[in-house]
Parts: C-alpha cells; structure tokens; sequence
C-alpha cells in the first residue's frame, strides 16, 4: 500500500475504463485559441499582476497560475456556448465571456489560504485590488469570486452573473471526477496524507454529479464525475 502503486493501478483502470465509457475530452486548444488571445493581448496586466502576486506565496498544490488559465479557458468556452443557447446579443456575450476570463484568472487568488472561506474573502478584495491596478472595473468578477466555492450560490435573476458563475462553477470542478487518474494521488502524497486515509477519500464526490450549471457542463460533468468515482471505489476496493 503505497502512492506509487495506487498511481500504477489507477492508470491501468482508467485505460480501461475509457475502452467501454464515454470521458469527453476538454476542449481542445484549437477551440480555447480565441480565448486565450483575449488573456494575452487585453488582460496582460492582469495577468502579469496575478503572477506577480502568486509568486509571493506558496500555492496550494494544483492551484498556480496554470489552474487559474485553464479555468478561464474553459469558464470562457462555456459562457460563449450559454450566450448562443440563451439567445445573448452578440455586445452582451462579448461582456459576458471577458468577464468569464477575468473571473477564472482571479477565482483562486488565494487559494494559499486554505479552502475554506477565507481565500474567499480575501481573494475578492485581492481581486479587486487587482482589477483596479489593470484599469479594470467589472461588477461582476468579486462576487463570483466571492462564492466561487458555494455549490448553493444564488445568483438570482441576473443573467449576467448567472451565465459568468455558472461557467466558473462547472469550470473549476470537471477535475474532480478526472483528477483521480493522475493529480488526485500525487497532490496527496505531496501534503502527507496517509496513503490509509486516502484510498477512502471519495465520499464528497457524488454531490458534484447533478451540480452542473452550464448546458454543456450538464452533457459532460456526470460523465466525469462517474469516472473518478469508479477509479476511488477501484482504488479502495483493491488496497483496502
């Protein structure tokens, strides 16, 4: 009972696994291309400022800078799809999809701080902070940040927010169904967990099947959710 054999055995599953289920692939860099002109050219600043502010602290494991574009990324993927399925003006989705962006580079500013509700609090005035140094100002980007991790979070009958948060939401979370092939176990490991305790570690898991917002985060989230799910019952049921 050791990480390196509960890597080994969880991708040796997950290869099959994927030979008699669907696990959709992220979108693929040639889709998120437009995305990412818009962080290199009109959010440079913004991103030099969140670099510059992560450097200063020690990250949690998995959440540096590439987490935070790759939720931005996706956050924008999908908002640009829930524009075309509400029927968004062409002007509102563009608004709609940079906020996504600035929402996704800024959500886990300080997740440093823990995963409580702290790197919340300070995160949106981290972000804040942030915005306003990069000549931003976005009503939207704080509060999302704000409840980020709030599976319950009620945005009310704002479009707007409900479109930005619902792609952050379902952004943020696809990984953890498929982080169990790779990440999940190494991140553990990292932090000292006990490889005893970790095997068991899945129990939170089922109440992120049905808590997809986006239309497209509700075709492919359960999907991934069920494959971590049947990687950790694997897991436990081969090294209990």
């Amino acid at each position: 009972l050791n990480y390196d054999n509960i890597q080994n055995e969880a991708e040796k599953f997950s290869k099959e696994y994927h030979l008699s289920h669907e696990v959709p692939p992220f979108p693929s860099i040639k889709e998120l291309e437009k995305y990412k002109n818009i962080i290199d050219t009109k959010f440079s600043k913004v991103v030099e400022l969140v670099k510059q502010k992560l450097s200063q602290v020690e990250s949690e494991g998995g959440h540096g800078y590439e987490h935070l574009e790759d939720v931005a990324l996706r956050a924008a993927f999908m908002a640009d799809k829930q524009c075309e399925v509400k029927n968004i003006s062409e002007e509102q989705s563009e608004n709609i999809i940079e906020t996504s962006i600035l929402s996704g580079l800024l959500h886990d500013i300080d997740r440093h701080l823990g995963f409580g509700e702290d790197h919340m609090e300070i995160g949106e005035k981290t972000a804040t902070q942030i915005l306003s140094e990069a000549n931003i100002y976005d009503p939207i980007v704080h509060v999302v940040v704000r409840n980020h991790d709030h599976m319950n979070f009620d945005t009310g009958t704002d479009p707007y927010l409900t479109i930005v948060f619902a792609a952050i939401w379902d952004a943020d979370h696809f990984r953890y169904g498929l982080e169990r092939e790779d990440t999940f176990w190494r991140m553990k490991e990292k932090k000292g967990k006990p490889v005893e305790d970790v095997i068991h570690d899945y129990q939170f898991l089922p109440a992120f099947r049905d808590s997809w917002r986006t239309t497209y985060g509700k075709q492919v989230g359960p999907k991934y959710i069920e494959f971590g799910l049947a990687v950790a019952k694997h897991i436990e049921e081969t090294f209990q």
